[in-house]
């Protein structure tokens, strides 16, 4: 199916209402080294639950209490309440009583699989149960991920050549 540009706003405008979510979900590529602005980087999750009327801070290394991590979220949080004041000055849900909780999830034991713990977390956080993995799932998580991600329809690249497997 093919749309032009005013049929994607349409469509978009129509469907996907933010206000009519129960979540909002923000990967956030975070620089924590400024020594290292390539290597220093850290993935995390920010999500606006709008069900149980708070921010989240899913984040596999840090709680809230490090400074970084307060600071960079309550960033995230400034913004996008500006954000949807512009946006969704109309809507029924208010952001202004939302505060910002940090969630207890799993945490890795190293400084590399930030991105993978997110993408799990991500796809496995329903705003209530913790998901229920370790730091010892990461790799098999991440042989799930690629495979799923190599074996998808949509996936059109040459990847028997690009592994090498051909």
């Amino acid at each position: 199916m093919e749309l032009n540009g005013k049929e994607l706003i349409s469509r978009f405008k129509k469907s996907n209402r933010l206000d009519r979510k129960d979540k909002i979900m923000f990967p956030v590529l975070e620089n924590i080294d400024k020594t290292k602005p390539k290597k220093g980087n850290h993935y995390w999750i920010c999500n606006v639950n709008i069900r149980d009327r708070r921010f989240e801070a899913l984040d596999s290394w840090r709680m809230l209490k490090n400074k970084a991590l307060d600071v960079c979220a309550r960033k995230m949080v400034a913004s996008f309440r500006s954000l949807w004041e512009e946006h969704y000055a109309s809507s029924r849900v208010s952001l202004d009583d939302f505060g910002l909780t940090n969630i207890n999830v799993p945490k890795q034991n190293n400084e590399f699989d930030c991105g993978v713990f997110a993408l799990t977390l991500a796809n496995s956080w329903e705003a209530r149960v913790v998901p229920n993995f370790r730091a010892e799932d990461i790799p098999s998580i991440r042989k799930q991920l690629t495979n799923a991600w190599v074996d998808n329809a949509n996936n059109k690249a040459p990847w028997k050549t690009i592994l090498k497997l051909a």
